[in-house]
């Protein structure tokens, strides 16, 4: 994730500045294997957790690493004056296994069509366009994702 990061921060600074740009990133943490740095482990075990979590330190070590990679997006964006013109999609692919983390109170998880194997984050940044800390009650699928972020952003549906 480290590495992918990296990259991501030398493509924002080294870009062409005179064009707009799409950036993707596709962090593959928090899933199988799972494999965390010792001591981001350690602080994990040490934790008080609520009665219906798994307790699982590793994959709490993996989420916290992928908190600050997304941290360090942000910040860059910031720092390069990009915050305002650039749309920030956060979004996962499913639900989290059950022995890594509880769904309560939603039904089952990853690899089931229950609401916990359906149901994942979606948050949205884009300063002067969306509104800081609104809800959405809205059901979202990802097939949408291409037409309206293109629309969202005055893109052209004749790519290639």
């Amino acid at each position: 994730m480290d590495s992918l990061t990296q990259r991501a921060l030398q493509f924002l600074r080294q870009r062409d500045v005179t064009r707009p740009f799409f950036l993707m990133i596709s962090h593959n943490s928090i899933h199988d294997p799972l494999m965390e740095h010792a001591d981001s482990v350690a602080a994990w075990a040490q934790r008080p957790l609520p009665a219906d979590s798994s307790g699982h330190p590793v994959w709490g070590a993996m989420v916290a690493r992928l908190d600050r990679s997304v941290g360090r997006m942000l910040a860059a964006l910031d720092s390069l004056g990009l915050e305002e013109e650039t749309l920030v999609v956060f979004y996962g692919d499913n639900g989290a296994k059950h022995a890594y983390a509880a769904q309560t109170p939603l039904r089952a998880g990853k690899g089931w069509l229950y609401e916990g194997g359906i149901r994942v984050p979606l948050l949205m940044r884009w300063p002067g366009h969306l509104p800081a800390g609104a809800v959405s009650e809205a059901m979202v699928t990802s097939m949408d994702f291409t037409p309206t972020l293109l629309q969202a952003t005055g893109g052209s549906r004749g790519i290639g």
